[in-house]
């Protein structure tokens, strides 16, 4: 399996595509079959690249399923031959976003640590609280 991170100019994010792509190695080290690779251009593309068939996305709530389903319409005039399947995200997750862990990490500076846990992953703690506080936890 291969995890992409795209590479979107129009969005700013906290950390490089290689950071990200870093970041993402350390948490799925343990999954030796997982690849984790960084592109930019249209993810049916990328798909295709890999040698695959099959998008894989996972939505979280009613906003991410509408526009997850406006996006699988696009890709799917873009390469009929790819298909987008989606996975619920488990209850837990399904209210975690990327505004709402740089809120937490921002406004919890001593306890940042602590606090990420429950929603990130343990090699993304450090890096995220460096970045936005100018320090290791």
């Amino acid at each position: 399996m291969t995890i992409g991170i795209g590479i979107n100019p129009e969005k700013a994010n906290l950390f490089t595509p290689e950071e990200r792509t870093e970041m993402c190695r350390d948490a799925v080290s343990d999954l030796p079959t997982v690849v984790v690779k960084t592109f930019d251009g249209l993810a049916v593309e990328f798909v295709r690249q890999c040698g695959s068939k099959i998008l894989l996305r996972g939505v979280r709530t009613l906003t991410d399923i509408d526009a997850e389903f406006t996006m699988s319409l696009t890709n799917r005039v873009l390469d009929d031959e790819i298909e987008s399947v989606f996975l619920m995200s488990a209850d837990r997750y399904a209210h975690i976003s990327s505004s709402l862990i740089k809120q937490i990490a921002r406004m919890s500076r001593e306890t940042a640590t602590q606090r990420l846990q429950d929603f990130v992953p343990a090699s993304v703690v450090a890096p995220l609280a460096k970045r936005l506080h100018g320090h290791q936890t």
